[in-house]
């Protein structure tokens, strides 16, 4: 017992002053020092501050192994990481310049992560495995009480008080700590107490605490303010300590209860049923402006979150791949609860600063955050084990439908028109513009259908491979991410692979593909030597792609003819195999009447016009009950939010179905001032590039599907593209001339393209004026096409 609170009493330290910190004193001091924009001002400092700690755990982890290694020990980093802790808290506790304060608190941060760092690996090093579940229950009852007491101090007394407070309980904390504990070279043979795990139930648990702490974060983040600017409570301060207590009154009892319960039953089920009450509790604070159910509602909170510490270290440990490197594995585990504190703030502040009541923009947020909290309970319940069609996989379907809608619907300005049927085998045929197709269309004709079912998108085989992420993550994430795999996640939101380009394809991909087959090979024994003279890439191994410095070379697009025989035959082979099996797969899905998603281009269009489309789709129209049409066109040129319309509408086998795709992409204003420009020889004033706007739309051939904009005030919205791209600098002024022919005499600039047109939320595209124009009139000429079919070969509008 003694060892066990002796491991609490730092984890103790952490949790006092993190609870403090973050959701009382620094909001407080912020507001003190900025007075106006403190909002702001707080989200950015976060932000910043749970970066540095989320880049601190796996580093300091690594260097606290290698340390341990070397016969060293892990409690004097410890000591020196709170030392650094100290000084950041006197400094910002006593200094009246805003950023001498922030740079104090980046200060604090970085002496307390990696303190904790270094501390977390202890406990698997001195506790048995048969043990864990007791002693993650006494974190679990350390935490809570560190977050009870440091609020109760920290909000009832005075800001500098607070700061003395922290900085006495850190040293005695760190110094208990140090003492109490006893560190032998024979306690790192722990590590080969059990045998490797599979790292697919470790992802599962990752990303159900990355969900839950998101949830946390953004509740915990601005409840301070919530009620400062929305309820105007006289002590915001006070009623934001009294929500935190009354959520942590019972937790610490249930968490040491909960945790000793899970060394004999499921952890992973444990947590699953312990977030359910913090989702319901969240939500209910959006439906509330009182204060005294906002404190009944938290009571509710705590019952959950007890629960969920108690267990939390513990399960992290039974899903570790290996325990070797422990520290560093376990930073790498903390991403999972620093990174939402990184990316929370940032989301929580941009739907804070919305044009709309502030009021509606927290109920937004508490609906946000009981949904992820929600996702959490579901995803770890997977690592207990899931069936596919179960009740879990609806509620997980719901759950990743309802955020991807609301995080595009905050990113961009959506209007889909066009219903399904509720029932059978229905495949949607899509254009593929934008990585936001599958993000937004699936999810929302999910959501206004049959929930039992979800929509099942066909996407890239790349997306499952693993490196994927590596190759699109930061430079500092990359090491992390070259043997991740978010295929096990894909497939339980339903998405399924299919090989989209058997004979291009990524360096990194046909390198893993090869390594499984024959091992760790030369790249000289594979890829052509002329190949690997050109990239630069001789006396490197497959492995090596995987390796920072050689990532620039693995997103390079490599043709089969680039490797060697008998290798070359091997992978045809295979993956001829592998896409009969996939398109197999998909066609199984159809016979069960479901609903299944496609862009049969298979990759993003750089020209505008709708490429060819891959031979997966004729097996699968074949299986379908009815098939429809999602034709989808981006608005980039119109001020504001990125504008996207998509139609859906049915469609019948006698048309040619490119064409009816083209025919129903609907037109918007940024292609209708394109094209004008292009019409008047790209010159024009701002008066006749407008008019002829009008025009050009005056002119479409009938049942051209319009954008929603430009069914509305189309002068009005044309005026504004055309003025974002003089903002732009795409229409550069070449002259100035006076219009005799008004009543009163007038000047007006004339402008003229200036291209490229480059927009980096299409990277993809050289010249978006161009991209524009080619989407125009492929559009026109393919309905001006189909009028001249039979009125018995068409297509239907839902």
């Amino acid at each position: 017992m003694k060892k066990h609170i002796s491991l609490a009493a730092f984890w103790f330290t952490l949790s006092f002053q993190q609870a403090a910190l973050l959701t009382i004193v620094i909001p407080a001091t912020v507001a003190r020092l900025t007075h106006a924009g403190h909002i702001v001002f707080l989200s950015q400092l976060i932000t910043l501050g749970d970066f540095i700690a989320m880049v601190t755990l796996p580093l300091i982890g690594a260097l606290s192994d290698r340390v341990r290694a070397k016969g060293g020990q892990r409690r004097q980093m410890i000591v020196l990481g709170s030392a650094a802790n100290v000084l950041g808290l006197a400094v910002g506790g006593s200094t009246l310049h805003v950023w001498v304060f922030a740079c104090s608190f980046l200060v604090a941060i970085l002496g307390l992560s990696a303190a904790g760092a270094s501390f977390q690996a202890i406990m698997p090093e001195l506790v048995r495995p048969a043990e864990w579940g007791k002693a993650s229950g006494y974190i679990g009852v350390a935490t809570l009480l560190g977050n009870a007491l440091g609020l109760a101090l920290t909000g009832f007394l005075p800001i500098f008080a607070a700061y003395v407070v922290m900085i006495l309980v850190t040293i005695v904390g760190a110094l208990y700590t140090f003492f109490g504990i006893h560190e032998s070279p024979s306690s790192a043979m722990l590590f080969n107490v059990r045998p490797r795990q599979k790292p697919t139930a470790f992802y599962w648990v990752f990303i159900a605490r990355f969900l839950v702490m998101f949830g946390q974060t953004l509740l915990m983040t601005y409840v301070l303010y919530y009620f400062q600017d929305v309820l105007h409570t006289p002590r915001p301060t006070a009623s934001t300590a009294e929500l935190s207590l009354l959520a942590l009154v019972g937790a610490a009892l249930s968490s040491f209860v909960v945790g000793s319960l899970s060394d004999r039953l499921h952890r992973a089920h444990i947590v699953a049923v312990a977030t359910l009450p913090m989702a319901v509790a969240t939500i209910a604070f959006a439906y509330t402006s009182s204060v005294a159910w906002m404190l009944a509602f938290a009571v509710l909170y705590g019952a959950g979150y007890g629960a969920f510490l108690s267990v939390d270290w513990a399960l992290a440990l039974d899903t570790m791949p290996s325990l070797e490197n422990i520290a560093r594995q376990l930073g790498v585990w903390g991403i999972a609860a620093t990174l939402p504190t990184v990316i929370a703030p940032a989301v929580g502040g941009f739907m804070l600063h919305r044009p709309v009541p502030l009021a509606h923009s927290y109920f937004y947020l508490f609906w946000l955050a009981g949904l992820t909290i929600l996702a959490g309970a579901v995803v770890v319940w997977f690592a207990g084990g899931i069936q596919e069609d179960s009740w879990l996989t609806v509620i997980l379907s719901l759950t990743v439908a309802s955020v991807l809608c609301l995080v595009v619907t905050l990113r961009c300005r959506v209007r889909l028109t066009g219903h399904l049927p509720k029932q059978g085998a229905l495949l949607i045929v899509s254009n593929h513009v934008h990585d936001l197709d599958g993000a937004f269309i699936p999810p929302r004709l999910y959501l206004r259908g049959n929930w039992r079912y979800p929509i099942y998108t066909v996407a890239s085989q790349r997306l499952f491979e693993s490196g994927f992420l590596a190759v699109r993550s930061p430079r500092w994430l990359k090491v992390w991410m070259r043997s991740f795999n978010a295929g096990p996640i894909l497939r339980l939101i339903g998405i399924r692979p299919i090989e989209d380009t058997p004979r291009t394809r990524p360096f990194y991909s046909w390198a893993s593909e090869i390594r499984r087959m024959q091992g760790n090979l030369p790249l000289e024994e594979v890829f052509e030597h002329t190949f690997l003279h050109q990239v630069g890439a001789k006396g490197l191994y497959l492995s090596h792609l995987y390796q920072p410095r050689w990532l620039h070379l693995a997103n390079q697009p490599v043709s089969l003819r680039a490797i060697q025989e008998p290798i070359r035959q091997q992978l045809r082979s295979k993956v001829r195999d592998r896409i009969n099996e996939q398109i197999s797969s998909v066609c199984r899905l159809l016979e069960q009447k479901r609903k299944v998603f496609v862009t049969p281009e298979g990759r993003l269009t750089p020209d505008g016009l709708i490429g060819l489309f891959r031979f997966v789709l004729e097996p699968l129209r074949d299986k379908a009950d009815a098939v429809f049409l999602s034709a989808v066109a981006y608005d980039p040129l119109c001020p504001g939010r990125l504008g996207i319309d998509a139609s859906l509408v049915s469609y019948t086998h006698t048309v040619d179905l490119t064409t009816a795709l083209a025919a129903i992409r609907p037109i918007n204003a940024s292609h209708t001032i394109a094209h004008a420009l292009a019409v008047l020889g790209g010159k024009g004033t701002e008066q006749e590039v407008v008019k002829q706007a009008i025009a050009e739309l005056a002119h479409l051939p009938s049942g051209v599907h319009l954008a929603f904009k430009l069914q509305r005030d189309r002068e009005k919205i044309l005026t504004r593209v055309f003025r974002r791209l003089v903002k732009l600098q795409w229409l550069e002024q070449v002259e100035s001339h006076v219009d005799v022919k008004a009543t009163t005499l007038s000047w007006e600039s004339r402008y003229q393209v200036a291209t490229p047109w480059k927009d980096k939320r299409f990277s993809h595209v050289k010249d978006l004026y161009s991209y524009l124009i080619n989407q125009w009139e492929e559009t026109v000429t393919a309905h001006r096409q189909l009028e001249r079919f039979d009125k018995k070969t068409h297509v239907d509008v839902n």
